[in-house]
C-alpha cells in the first residue's frame, strides 16, 4: 500500500488536470435558474445562460475528461428552468384573459338588467320653506327657534 504524505489527499482525489470551469458555471447558473422560478423572466434568461454554458462545459469535458456530470447537471437544470418558467408565465397570460373575459360578460350582464327608461325627475317644492327658504341652509326650522330665543 502506498503511504501518502501527511497533509495531502489521496491520489484518487487529487486534481488530474484543469478543472472544468464552464460545467462548474453551467450548474450554479443552472441551479440560480430553478431558485428564481418565481421570477420568470430571469429564470428564462439563467436557464438559457444554462444551458450555454453547460454545453460548452461537455464539449470541454469530452477534451478533457472532467467535468461532464456538472455540464449535464446545469443542462437539466437549465432546461428545466426555462421550461417551468415558460409554463408560468403562459399560464399568468391565459388567467389574465379568462379574467377579462368575466368581467367583461359581467359588466353586459349588469347593463342588460340596468333598467332603459330614465328614472323619474323629482318633483318641484309647493312651498318656499320646502324649496329651501330662510333657514334652509341650517337645517333646522329657524322661526320655531326665534320664538324660543330669550328676550334681551
Amino acid at each position: 500500500m502506498t503511504q501518502v504524505p501527511q497533509g495531502a489527499a489521496p491520489a484518487s482525489t487529487q486534481a488530474k488536470g484543469k478543472m472544468n470551469g464552464m460545467a462548474l458555471a453551467g450548474m450554479i447558473v443552472g441551479i440560480a435558474g430553478v431558485v428564481t422560478i418565481c421570477l420568470a423572466p430571469l429564470a428564462i434568461i439563467l436557464g438559457a445562460v444554462a444551458i450555454i454554458l453547460s454545453i460548452v462545459g461537455l464539449k470541454a469535458a469530452k477534451k478533457t475528461g472532467r467535468g461532464r456530470g456538472m455540464a449535464i447537471t446545469g443542462l437539466i437544470l437549465g432546461a428545466l428552468a426555462v421550461v417551468v418558467a415558460v409554463v408560468l408565465v403562459a399560464g399568468f397570460f391565459a388567467a389574465k384573459d379568462t379574467i377579462e373575459g368575466q368581467i367583461e360578460e359581467g359588466m353586459r350582464e349588469i347593463q342588460e338588467q340596468a333598467p332603459t327608461t330614465p328614472a323619474v325627475p323629482p318633483t318641484p317644492p309647493e312651498t318656499p320653506s320646502e324649496r329651501g327658504g330662510f333657514g334652509s341652509w341650517l337645517r333646522c326650522p329657524v322661526p320655531v327657534l326665534m320664538g324660543r330665543l330669550p328676550a334681551f
